[in-house]
């Protein structure tokens, strides 16, 4: 093994110590690059910060390449998926010319061995992006193995050459005489048996570096899936991933095949080489005792076979096109949706909400017919009561995927005073939502409704009905309660329920699923949520064990609550504390007759968070009040 502490190249972008808290300017720079560029990810492992101006699916795909590689005295190093590399990032262009002018001219092992030998060396203790073509080029580049190569051609045309005797009617004096005064008395087959020879060899170098090719566009291929795949994403990962694994599988099956053949041909060429080489050496033995020689009577034998050409390997080069990688990846969007237009992909049904819309309100409301009956779109704003809505881009009719996201509520308060039935809502900005839920306020009174349900129907959004498909909310505005049955197969829903200092909501579990998962449970929420669990950073999450979990971390001062036939309450206290990152809330959770008062800090500036509900399997039934 080979020390790299006798490398004097630069390292590149190295994040020191001192760079943990980066200003602004640089971390803008950094993020103008690549997004998976080597600086990007020192500054990520350095700082574990994401730099400036990435949007979500970048971050995403910065921190899965950044498990990839390490950070070990300011120096990147390449580890690999499984943990178990370790080998040093080279940046700058000098570096990686000097890393291969010491592995490929080292006279350690021999010194100038070929591509092959060199590119395993490189490999073994080095990383860059683009390494295997670089060692070709300079390989193929390099004085002295040119000179080496030609020297070696030289001494195949200075060899002598001694033709077969075809006549065994003459003499020895006859084959004598004709050596020595150097005509040519035979037909040729000697001299066809040397170049065949020369030309032998000349096809097995060429089948190595076919070998090595093949392997070098096998590990390109899987890259190349890997980044094409990968860039897809969103909520099609499974599909995507099922893809891949067969892409992957058809590239090792064709660089089998190919690597076979390529064997085969090699063994008849060897075959074919041993043989002439037998050949002549029995007819310079005889020459040279002055011993008559016969011709062989298959002159095939001593004959050139013929080369494999590079187009019958089997299509191992049509098998990595990435612009069919990219047509069968885009077979498989069809069938999931459209894609939107603007990148990054993001899958259908993803709705464009209008800019405008109306909305009837109903003053008979009652436990099947919602507050809002209609959505209709209209260029006007006569509001006539204070509303507040919001929307949420995670569908939860889709399953959990990598990831996604969970909440991004957006707010608009508007406040009304003509008494029309009426709304007008032309304050959005055209957003991609999978559900709209508003909040209200009744004339008179001080707060807002506890709760907020689904109003949009399919009149406003062709094509997609939002009462059976997207709300399985009951409203009751005497009761002011909210029941939801899960039925799909991995639901994480949210009543989508503003709660803020003052306010209470109570939670009963009227039904469980016949199998419960440990991270079955209600939360509340201060932001954009990652995943498929309430239980992370920025979450007050109790589970169906009735154990409490702060930010993600178990509460051990409190034993778990016994959620069986009761009701769980949440007390946001109206006094908050505003901290260095955000606010300090109290809560006091009351569950039968205990009362726990715990402290909650959040990390938002407006006090308002969102209360949630995830089950992993279908048959809960829950009831908000």
């Amino acid at each position: 093994m080979m020390d790299t502490s006798q490398f004097s190249f630069q390292i590149g972008h190295v994040v020191r110590e001192n760079e943990t808290t980066l200003n602004a300017d640089l971390s803008n720079v950094i993020s103008s690059n690549n997004v998976t560029s080597f600086e990007n990810i020192s500054f990520f492992l350095a700082t574990r910060k994401y730099p400036n101006g990435l949007n979500l699916n970048q971050k995403r795909t910065l921190r899965k390449a950044a498990t990839n590689f390490s950070l070990v005295d300011n120096k990147l190093y390449y580890i690999g998926k499984n943990k178990t590399d370790k080998r040093l990032v080279i940046l700058d262009e000098e570096g990686k010319k000097q890393v291969f002018e010491d592995c490929h001219g080292s006279s350690i092992e021999g010194g100038h061995g070929g591509q092959k030998k060199t590119l395993e060396k490189i490999e073994s203790l080095f990383f860059w992006r683009g390494m295997v073509k670089d060692v070709i080029h300079w390989v193929t580049a390099c004085e002295i193995c040119r000179h080496k190569e030609k020297r070696c051609n030289q001494l195949y045309k200075k060899a002598k050459t001694v033709d077969f005797v075809n006549d065994t009617s003459q003499s020895s004096d006859t084959c004598q005489d004709d050596i020595t005064t150097g005509e040519n008395p035979t037909n040729g087959i000697y001299e066809t048996a040397k170049y065949s020879m020369e030309q032998i060899e000349l096809c097995l170098q060429k089948i190595q570096h076919y070998e090595l090719e093949v392997v070098n566009m096998s590990k390109t291929a899987e890259v190349e899936i890997d980044d094409t795949l990968d860039f897809l994403l969103a909520k099609i990962m499974k599909l995507i991933s099922r893809k891949k694994r067969e892409m992957k599988i058809q590239v090792e099956e064709q660089k089998i095949r190919s690597l076979n053949l390529l064997k085969t041909f090699r063994k008849q060429f060897e075959g074919r080489l041993k043989t002439i080489r037998k050949l002549i050496l029995d007819v310079e033995k005889a020459t040279k005792d002055n011993q008559p020689w016969s011709s062989p009577k298959n002159k095939s034998a001593v004959s050139l076979p013929e080369m494999l050409k590079r187009e019958e390997l089997g299509g191992i080069w049509s098998v990595f096109n990435t612009d069919e990688a990219h047509e069968e990846i885009g077979k498989i969007i069809k069938k999931c949706g459209n894609i939107s237009e603007q990148p990054p992909y993001i899958i259908s049904n993803i709705l464009q909400l209008p800019a405008s819309l109306r909305i009837q309100i109903s003053h008979a409301a009652c436990e099947n017919q919602p507050l809002f009956r209609d959505a209709y779109e209209m260029g006007n704003f006569t509001p006539t009561r204070s509303l507040r809505l919001y929307h949420c881009i995670h569908n939860p009719a889709a399953p959990i995927g990598d990831e996604s996201i969970f909440h991004e509520n957006q707010i608009q308060i508007l406040k009304g005073f003509s008494k029309e039935n009426y709304v007008y809502l032309n304050c959005l900005e055209p957003h991609q939502v999978y559900a709209i839920y508003i909040s209200y306020r009744e004339e008179g009174s001080s707060g807002w409704s506890p709760w907020s349900f689904p109003f949009l129907a399919s009149t406003s959004i062709p094509g997609y009905c939002w009462e059976t498909i997207n709300s399985a909310w009951k409203i009751s505005s005497d009761l002011r309660e909210a029941s939801k049955i899960v039925n799909s197969l991995t639901p994480l829903f949210s009543s989508s329920a503003q709660y803020f200092p003052g306010c209470r909501i109570s939670v009963t579990l009227e039904k469980i699923p016949d199998i419960v998962h440990a991270e079955d449970g209600f939360a509340l929420i201060d932001q954009g949520v990652q995943g498929g669990t309430l239980n992370q950073e920025g979450t007050f999450f109790v589970n169906v064990e009735g154990k409490l979990f702060i930010n993600g971390k178990l509460c051990d001062a409190i034993d778990p609550l016994s959620l069986a036939n009761t009701t769980l309450t949440f007390d946001c206290h109206p006094n908050i504390e505003t901290i260095a990152d955000g606010l300090r809330m109290q809560l006091t959770v009351h569950c039968r007759n205990e009362s726990h008062q715990v402290y909650w800090s959040v990390r938002n500036h407006n006090s308002n968070v969102y209360f949630g509900v995830r089950f992993h399997q279908p048959g809960a039934r829950v009831k908000i009040g």
